[in-house]
């Protein structure tokens, strides 16, 4: 005899952490709980960054969980974080009590489609962004608003790391919705994305042949506004031009003697891609920096010096030294 039940929905608009903790109750046969996962969940919760979007917590017909754990977990991991410093949460995220969460719960459902939940593609920053339409959609085709979109999600993470004075190498994740905060207060960086996109396809991509174009987006960003003081309402950054001039070169590869730094660099990157050890993402951006300071300066570079010494960490700017009033929270 089946042992089919009614399926049911039910929405739940504020989930308590006693809730969570009564279906954690049933979880049987789930799979391994990721902790750097449920830490990336509880900054969303914390932050109220989460919402009651559609995706739903599946319970089967024995009331296991087959697909929410991560987030029970996160739900009590962020009570756990907000009672550690209430007054903290209270006034910064607007806590006034015990972290909730909005969850549609599905019950009812058969235990052998449990391998048939959350295999589907996950939706990219770049999703993200191309939904936001932040490019004009009568200047481009549906192609280049994807690449667009793809190259700003790529250059925000780049920018967001250096301004928190993050390696690459061991960065912590950029949630969706830290990343669209960021852009709200880096608006400017989307004007650096479409620079840089029209001067690759000016220069028959010759910028991507040796950066991505998140690369060189984030680096043109950095460029810019490495001397820029936003008090002053200054309508475009100091470097803004000197930035632009320096893609347009190393794209270009044109007027370019002997001792450039922009010379210097391309024939140094040139030089990497035949190597057997091709540079870490961090090494990259640290002699393009190290190129653009010496180029900015109007000073020499001889090939051996492009090169980082062991330690050697390029800064463009203020920009890219982490502010003592941010807070980056672990996992967010």
């Amino acid at each position: 005899m089946s042992k089919a039940k009614v399926v049911t929905a039910t929405v739940i608009k504020k989930l308590t952490v006693e809730d969570a903790d009564k279906y954690l109750e049933h979880n049987e046969g789930n799979r391994p709980i990721r902790q750097a996962l449920v830490r990336r969940y509880c900054q969303e919760i914390l932050r109220k960054k989460w919402d009651l979007n559609g995706q739903t917590i599946s319970i089967d017909w024995d009331g296991n969980i087959m697909s929410g754990q991560h987030r029970f977990l996160a739900l009590g991991m962020a009570e756990e974080t907000r009672l550690k410093n209430v007054s903290y949460y209270k006034t910064k995220y607007g806590w006034g009590g015990p972290c909730t969460m909005g969850v549609i719960v599905v019950t009812g459902l058969d235990p052998k489609t449990a391998d048939t939940i959350d295999i589907g593609q996950v939706r990219s920053g770049g999703d993200v962004l191309f939904r936001k339409k932040l490019f004009p959609e009568d200047a481009y085709t549906e192609r280049q608003l994807a690449s667009l979109s793809n190259t700003l999600a790529n250059a925000a993470r780049l920018v967001w790391l250096r301004c928190g004075g993050q390696k690459v190498s061991d960065a912590p994740q950029f949630p969706h919705s830290e990343m669209l905060d960021f852009l709200n207060d880096n608006e400017r960086l989307i004007k650096s994305v479409e620079y840089v996109y029209s001067e690759d396809e000016g220069s028959e991509r010759k910028i991507r042949s040796f950066l991505s174009l998140g690369v060189a987006s984030a680096l043109h960003y950095l460029f810019s506004y490495a001397k820029w003081d936003e008090e002053e309402n200054s309508e475009e950054p100091e470097l803004w031009e000197k930035a632009c001039e320096f893609i347009n070169k190393f794209g270009s590869g044109i007027g370019l003697t002997k001792g450039d730094p922009i010379l210097i660099l391309r024939n140094y990157l040139t030089r990497n891609q035949a190597s057997d050890t091709p540079l870490t993402r961090d090494a990259l951006l640290g002699v393009c920096i190290k190129a653009w300071n010496a180029w900015v300066d109007d000073e020499k570079l001889l090939a051996p010096n492009i090169k980082l010494k062991k330690d050697e960490e390029p800064r463009i700017g203020g920009l890219d030294v982490l502010n003592e009033d941010d807070e980056y929270e672990e996992g967010a």
